[in-house]
């Protein structure tokens, strides 16, 4: 079980709940980043708590991860509807999943449909630059994100499904 606070190259602080305050993940291929591997596997498995984002868009991505985390979300990110598909089949179940409908190679829609076959029991939510619109043709009935997100219809989303631990 992690305690406190640990410092030096990555800091992470502990509040509300034993959660994270900010978990911003290091360049990749250098120790610390051996070091935050470590710790959000440490964190995931005393919380029990995951949000999948499925983003291809770098930037948003690790902005999304870091908006999170300030709230006491912990969560992975993949860059494509396959790699969530991988990050499923080896990884806990994350509680929710956040997907960009506008993804290269398997579309978010069709990630989504996948899921609700395969996996029901997975929450999924969209976003896009895009309209609604298309979310609706599709007949999916889940909860749709505009971009720019709106950050505090998210986090009443996130309460409302008491994916907080």
């Amino acid at each position: 079980m992690l305690q406190g606070g640990i410092t030096g190259d990555l800091q992470l602080d502990r509040t509300r709940a034993g959660a994270p305050e900010s978990l911003v993940p290091p360049p990749a291929g250098t120790a610390i980043a051996n070091r935050y591997l470590y710790l959000r596997e440490a964190l995931t498995d005393e919380l029990g708590i995951m949000i999948l984002i499925v983003e291809d868009d770098p930037l948003a991505r690790r902005a999304l991860q870091t908006l999170l985390a300030s709230r006491g979300y912990p969560s992975r990110a993949v860059q494509s509807g396959e790699d969530a598909l991988i990050e499923l089949e080896t990884a806990e179940s994350p509680r929710l999943l956040l997907i960009d409908v506008d993804l290269p190679g398997m579309t978010g829609l069709e990630l989504v449909r996948e899921l609700h076959e395969t996996r029901p029991e997975l929450q999924c939510t969209l976003m896009s630059g895009e309209s609604q619109e298309l979310v609706r043709k599709a007949g999916l009935k889940i909860p749709f994100f505009p971009k720019p997100l709106d950050t505090n219809r998210l986090f009443t989303l996130l309460a409302d499904r008491d994916l907080h631990a």
